[in-house]
Protein backbone atom coordinates (compact mmCIF):
# COMPACT_ATOMS: atom_id res chain seq x y z
CA UNK A 1 0.00 0.00 0.00
CA UNK A 2 1.41 3.37 -0.89
CA UNK A 3 2.32 5.77 1.65
CA UNK A 4 -0.33 8.60 2.68
CA UNK A 5 1.27 11.68 2.58
CA UNK A 6 0.30 14.19 5.26
CA UNK A 7 -1.96 17.15 4.88
CA UNK A 8 -0.50 20.74 5.91
CA UNK A 9 -1.18 22.42 9.36
CA UNK A 10 -2.47 25.33 6.86
CA UNK A 11 -5.02 23.12 5.00
CA UNK A 12 -6.08 20.97 8.13
CA UNK A 13 -7.19 24.80 9.44
CA UNK A 14 -8.89 25.51 6.89
CA UNK A 15 -10.82 22.47 6.93
CA UNK A 16 -12.08 22.64 10.52
CA UNK A 17 -13.22 26.61 9.44
CA UNK A 18 -15.54 25.13 6.71
CA UNK A 19 -16.94 23.17 9.42
CA UNK A 20 -17.11 25.85 12.03
CA UNK A 21 -18.27 28.61 9.89
CA UNK A 22 -20.81 25.82 7.79
CA UNK A 23 -19.77 27.38 4.38
CA UNK A 24 -16.64 27.38 1.87
CA UNK A 25 -16.93 31.34 1.76
CA UNK A 26 -17.46 32.10 5.34
CA UNK A 27 -14.56 30.06 6.67
CA UNK A 28 -12.26 31.97 3.77
CA UNK A 29 -13.17 35.00 5.02
CA UNK A 30 -12.47 34.25 8.62
CA UNK A 31 -9.03 32.56 7.20
CA UNK A 32 -8.60 35.70 5.26
CA UNK A 33 -7.93 33.43 2.31
CA UNK A 34 -9.87 33.23 -1.47
CA UNK A 35 -12.50 31.04 -1.83
CA UNK A 36 -10.50 28.70 -4.67
CA UNK A 37 -7.58 28.55 -2.26
CA UNK A 38 -10.13 26.82 0.57
CA UNK A 39 -12.05 24.82 -1.72
CA UNK A 40 -8.49 23.53 -3.46
CA UNK A 41 -7.09 22.78 0.72
CA UNK A 42 -10.06 20.06 1.00
CA UNK A 43 -9.52 18.50 -2.26
CA UNK A 44 -5.39 18.64 -1.26
CA UNK A 45 -6.64 16.70 2.02
CA UNK A 46 -8.65 14.09 0.15
CA UNK A 47 -6.39 13.50 -2.20
CA UNK A 48 -4.05 13.19 0.08
CA UNK A 49 -5.64 10.57 2.29
CA UNK A 50 -7.98 8.99 -0.50
CA UNK A 51 -11.02 9.87 1.53
CA UNK A 52 -13.86 11.87 0.90
CA UNK A 53 -14.27 14.46 3.73
CA UNK A 54 -17.85 16.43 2.70
CA UNK A 55 -20.97 14.89 0.96
CA UNK A 56 -21.46 15.96 -2.48
CA UNK A 57 -24.20 17.78 -3.82
CA UNK A 58 -25.51 19.44 -0.74
CA UNK A 59 -26.02 23.08 -0.08
CA UNK A 60 -23.80 23.14 2.67
CA UNK A 61 -20.71 21.42 3.73
CA UNK A 62 -21.86 18.31 5.31
CA UNK A 63 -19.22 15.68 6.48
CA UNK A 64 -18.67 12.42 5.47
CA UNK A 65 -18.22 9.87 8.46
CA UNK A 66 -14.76 10.27 7.26
CA UNK A 67 -14.60 13.40 7.19
CA UNK A 68 -15.84 13.22 11.32
CA UNK A 69 -13.57 10.94 11.81
CA UNK A 70 -10.38 13.02 10.34
CA UNK A 71 -12.17 16.51 11.82
CA UNK A 72 -11.00 14.95 15.20
CA UNK A 73 -7.47 14.72 14.28
CA UNK A 74 -7.33 17.81 12.47
CA UNK A 75 -8.74 19.79 15.73
CA UNK A 76 -5.71 17.87 17.72
CA UNK A 77 -2.98 18.68 15.57
CA UNK A 78 -3.83 22.19 15.08
CA UNK A 79 -4.17 22.78 18.55
CA UNK A 80 -1.00 21.27 19.43
CA UNK A 81 0.68 23.09 17.29
CA UNK A 82 -0.91 26.34 18.73
CA UNK A 83 0.10 25.52 22.24
CA UNK A 84 4.13 24.47 20.84
CA UNK A 85 4.28 28.13 19.47
CA UNK A 86 2.24 30.09 22.61
CA UNK A 87 4.63 28.07 25.14
CA UNK A 88 7.30 28.73 22.78
CA UNK A 89 6.86 32.67 22.93
CA UNK A 90 5.80 32.38 26.91
CA UNK A 91 9.25 31.13 27.42
CA UNK A 92 10.53 34.07 25.54
CA UNK A 93 8.05 36.72 26.63
CA UNK A 94 9.11 37.02 30.16
CA UNK A 95 6.92 39.26 32.95
CA UNK A 96 3.56 40.68 31.28
CA UNK A 97 3.14 44.30 31.36
CA UNK A 98 -0.46 43.94 31.99
CA UNK A 99 -2.77 41.24 32.72
CA UNK A 100 -6.38 41.41 32.15
CA UNK A 101 -8.78 39.03 34.43
CA UNK A 102 -12.89 38.91 33.85
CA UNK A 103 -14.48 37.53 36.86
CA UNK A 104 -17.82 35.90 37.75
CA UNK A 105 -19.88 38.53 39.34
CA UNK A 106 -20.86 35.66 42.22
CA UNK A 107 -16.90 34.87 42.79
CA UNK A 108 -16.46 35.90 46.53
CA UNK A 109 -14.96 39.23 46.85
CA UNK A 110 -13.11 38.28 50.29
CA UNK A 111 -11.19 35.57 48.27
CA UNK A 112 -10.47 37.83 44.97
CA UNK A 113 -9.27 40.93 47.46
CA UNK A 114 -6.84 38.70 49.03
CA UNK A 115 -5.26 36.70 45.61
CA UNK A 116 -5.20 40.33 43.88
CA UNK A 117 -2.83 41.77 47.49
CA UNK A 118 -0.76 38.71 46.90
CA UNK A 119 0.01 39.60 43.57
CA UNK A 120 0.53 43.03 44.03
CA UNK A 121 2.95 42.20 46.48
CA UNK A 122 4.76 39.39 44.37
CA UNK A 123 4.83 41.55 41.17
CA UNK A 124 4.78 44.96 42.05
CA UNK A 125 5.11 46.22 38.47
CA UNK A 126 2.21 44.17 36.78
CA UNK A 127 -0.95 46.28 36.51
CA UNK A 128 -4.29 44.73 36.62
CA UNK A 129 -7.49 45.50 34.83
CA UNK A 130 -10.23 43.79 36.10
CA UNK A 131 -13.56 42.99 34.53
CA UNK A 132 -16.32 41.83 36.67
CA UNK A 133 -19.45 40.33 34.90
CA UNK A 134 -21.49 37.70 34.07
CA UNK A 135 -20.49 34.16 33.12
CA UNK A 136 -21.46 34.86 29.23
CA UNK A 137 -19.34 37.75 29.43
CA UNK A 138 -16.71 36.72 30.88
CA UNK A 139 -16.50 33.49 28.56
CA UNK A 140 -16.92 35.74 25.64
CA UNK A 141 -14.06 38.20 26.66
CA UNK A 142 -11.87 35.19 27.04
CA UNK A 143 -12.52 33.41 24.16
CA UNK A 144 -11.98 37.01 21.78
CA UNK A 145 -8.62 37.47 23.41
CA UNK A 146 -9.86 40.58 25.47
CA UNK A 147 -9.21 39.14 28.90
CA UNK A 148 -5.96 36.82 29.72
CA UNK A 149 -7.83 34.72 32.38
CA UNK A 150 -11.54 34.31 33.21
CA UNK A 151 -13.20 32.72 36.27
CA UNK A 152 -16.93 31.80 36.21
CA UNK A 153 -19.21 28.84 37.15
CA UNK A 154 -19.69 27.00 33.81
CA UNK A 155 -22.25 24.71 32.41
CA UNK A 156 -21.00 24.41 29.11
CA UNK A 157 -19.19 22.34 26.66
CA UNK A 158 -16.14 24.39 26.20
CA UNK A 159 -15.80 25.87 22.66
CA UNK A 160 -12.40 24.40 20.60
CA UNK A 161 -9.20 26.57 21.83
CA UNK A 162 -10.11 26.97 25.65
CA UNK A 163 -8.39 25.33 28.20
CA UNK A 164 -10.07 24.74 31.57
CA UNK A 165 -9.08 23.94 35.40
CA UNK A 166 -11.91 23.57 37.61
CA UNK A 167 -11.33 24.30 41.64
CA UNK A 168 -13.47 24.85 44.25
CA UNK A 169 -17.55 25.14 44.17
CA UNK A 170 -20.30 27.75 44.32
CA UNK A 171 -23.95 26.93 46.05
CA UNK A 172 -26.53 28.90 44.07
CA UNK A 173 -29.90 29.34 45.14
CA UNK A 174 -33.26 31.41 45.27
CA UNK A 175 -33.86 34.06 47.52
CA UNK A 176 -36.38 36.31 48.42
CA UNK A 177 -37.60 38.72 50.70
CA UNK A 178 -39.89 38.09 54.21
CA UNK A 179 -42.82 39.67 52.61
CA UNK A 180 -42.69 38.50 49.13
CA UNK A 181 -45.87 36.71 48.17
CA UNK A 182 -43.19 33.81 47.45
CA UNK A 183 -42.07 33.45 50.70
CA UNK A 184 -45.46 32.14 51.74
CA UNK A 185 -46.42 30.18 49.26
CA UNK A 186 -47.47 26.96 50.58
CA UNK A 187 -45.14 23.89 49.88
CA UNK A 188 -42.41 24.59 47.07
CA UNK A 189 -42.58 27.03 44.30
CA UNK A 190 -44.16 25.52 41.01
CA UNK A 191 -42.06 26.59 38.09
CA UNK A 192 -45.67 28.08 36.69
CA UNK A 193 -45.69 30.10 39.66
CA UNK A 194 -41.75 31.27 39.18
CA UNK A 195 -42.42 32.45 35.94
CA UNK A 196 -45.42 34.98 36.94
CA UNK A 197 -42.92 36.72 39.41
CA UNK A 198 -40.39 39.11 38.39
CA UNK A 199 -36.62 37.97 38.68
CA UNK A 200 -34.05 40.07 39.38
CA UNK A 201 -30.86 38.88 37.93
CA UNK A 202 -27.58 39.97 38.28
CA UNK A 203 -26.35 40.81 34.15
CA UNK A 204 -26.64 43.54 32.51
CA UNK A 205 -29.27 44.21 29.37
CA UNK A 206 -27.99 42.91 26.25
CA UNK A 207 -25.50 40.08 27.03
CA UNK A 208 -24.46 37.10 25.28
CA UNK A 209 -26.37 34.20 24.76
CA UNK A 210 -29.14 35.60 26.28
CA UNK A 211 -31.69 32.88 25.07
CA UNK A 212 -28.99 30.32 26.81
CA UNK A 213 -28.90 31.29 30.08
CA UNK A 214 -30.88 28.92 32.52
CA UNK A 215 -30.95 30.82 35.53
CA UNK A 216 -33.51 32.54 33.91
CA UNK A 217 -37.34 31.24 35.07
CA UNK A 218 -39.44 34.19 34.76
CA UNK A 219 -41.39 35.65 32.20
CA UNK A 220 -40.93 39.01 33.12
CA UNK A 221 -37.00 39.93 34.30
CA UNK A 222 -35.25 43.21 35.47
CA UNK A 223 -31.78 43.11 34.83
CA UNK A 224 -28.82 44.80 37.02
CA UNK A 225 -25.32 45.11 36.28
CA UNK A 226 -23.98 44.68 40.24
CA UNK A 227 -24.28 42.98 43.58
CA UNK A 228 -25.06 45.63 45.60
CA UNK A 229 -27.75 46.82 43.42
CA UNK A 230 -29.84 43.62 42.77
CA UNK A 231 -29.55 42.76 46.56
CA UNK A 232 -31.14 45.90 47.66
CA UNK A 233 -34.06 45.57 45.19
CA UNK A 234 -34.31 41.69 47.03
CA UNK A 235 -34.49 43.27 49.97
CA UNK A 236 -37.24 45.30 48.98
CA UNK A 237 -38.98 42.66 47.82
CA UNK A 238 -39.69 43.55 44.09
CA UNK A 239 -38.73 40.14 42.92
CA UNK A 240 -37.42 37.38 43.69
CA UNK A 241 -33.59 36.31 42.39
CA UNK A 242 -30.40 33.75 42.39
CA UNK A 243 -27.69 34.52 44.82
CA UNK A 244 -23.94 32.72 45.64
CA UNK A 245 -24.28 31.00 49.21
CA UNK A 246 -21.83 32.93 51.12
CA UNK A 247 -23.89 36.34 50.14
CA UNK A 248 -27.33 34.63 50.85
CA UNK A 249 -26.49 33.07 53.91
CA UNK A 250 -26.03 36.16 55.88
CA UNK A 251 -28.91 37.62 54.49
CA UNK A 252 -31.01 35.01 55.31
CA UNK A 253 -28.89 34.89 59.22
CA UNK A 254 -30.47 38.81 59.26
CA UNK A 255 -33.78 38.37 58.32
CA UNK A 256 -33.27 39.89 55.47
CA UNK A 257 -34.18 37.44 52.71
CA UNK A 258 -35.36 33.83 53.00
CA UNK A 259 -34.91 30.87 50.81
CA UNK A 260 -37.29 30.23 48.42
CA UNK A 261 -37.93 26.59 48.42
CA UNK A 262 -38.34 25.98 44.45
CA UNK A 263 -40.06 23.05 42.78
CA UNK A 264 -36.74 22.47 40.97
CA UNK A 265 -33.04 23.65 41.09
CA UNK A 266 -32.83 23.99 45.01
CA UNK A 267 -29.00 25.11 45.71
CA UNK A 268 -27.39 24.41 42.90
CA UNK A 269 -23.68 23.65 42.71
CA UNK A 270 -21.40 24.15 39.98
CA UNK A 271 -17.81 24.37 39.83
CA UNK A 272 -15.42 27.48 39.51
CA UNK A 273 -13.39 27.29 36.59
CA UNK A 274 -9.92 28.78 35.27
CA UNK A 275 -9.89 29.25 31.81
CA UNK A 276 -7.65 30.57 29.18
CA UNK A 277 -7.02 30.23 25.43
CA UNK A 278 -5.01 27.08 25.03
CA UNK A 279 -3.02 29.71 22.03
CA UNK A 280 -2.08 32.27 25.05
CA UNK A 281 -1.18 30.67 27.93
CA UNK A 282 -0.85 32.38 31.17
CA UNK A 283 2.54 33.87 32.00
CA UNK A 284 4.38 34.15 35.58
CA UNK A 285 2.25 36.64 37.01
CA UNK A 286 -1.11 35.00 35.76
CA UNK A 287 0.12 31.57 36.61
CA UNK A 288 0.75 33.10 39.90
CA UNK A 289 -2.79 35.15 40.33
CA UNK A 290 -4.37 31.93 38.95
CA UNK A 291 -2.93 30.05 41.88
CA UNK A 292 -4.02 32.55 44.59
CA UNK A 293 -7.02 32.45 43.53
CA UNK A 294 -7.14 28.35 44.08
CA UNK A 295 -5.35 28.88 47.24
CA UNK A 296 -7.70 31.81 49.04
CA UNK A 297 -10.84 29.83 47.87
CA UNK A 298 -9.75 26.86 49.59
CA UNK A 299 -8.64 28.64 52.69
CA UNK A 300 -12.12 30.57 52.65
CA UNK A 301 -14.11 27.05 52.26
CA UNK A 302 -12.03 25.22 54.89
Amino acid sequence: MDKVSQPSLDHLRMFAAVVDCGSFSAAARQMEKSQPAVSYAITAIEAQLGLTLFERGKRRPVLTPAGLAILSYARRLCQMADELAANAASLTAGLEGNLVLAIDTFFPSAALGAALENLAKAFPSVSVDLRVSSREVVLAQVMDGAAGLGVSAFDIAWPAGLEAQDFGVVQIFGVVAPGHPLAHHAGPVPTMVLRDSLQITNRAVGSADEARDISINSALIWRVNGLDAQMELLRRGIGWGYLPSHLADPEITAGRLVELTSASRQRGIQPWSLIYRAAKPPGPAARHLAQCLRDELAHQES
